[in-house]
């Protein structure tokens, strides 16, 4: 999937679909938390201001935080304190 996320056709299509693979796989989706967070980041980096791509990457990275916030506070605490 993260490859997928490299390819240059610009889909809103793969941020849907990763919105929907985080929901199914939930807790298998921490070893990849980071790998997708990047992906995404960088699609909407290469997305030339269309509004759609942004607002779709957005919601797949609010999504990604919703489900994995246990993981990611855990993860921050390591590293901050």
């Amino acid at each position: 999937m993260i490859w997928h996320h490299n390819q240059p056709s610009r889909d809103t299509c793969r941020s849907q679909l990763t919105i929907a693979f985080a929901r199914d796989l939930r807790e298998d989706l921490s070893d990849y938390l980071w790998d997708l967070f990047e992906a995404i980041i960088v699609l909407m980096e290469r997305s030339d201001q269309q509004a759609e791509l942004l607002q779709t990457g957005f919601r797949a990275l609010a999504v990604m935080i919703k489900l994995q916030w246990r993981k990611i506070i855990r993860e921050l605490r390591r590293t901050f304190v």
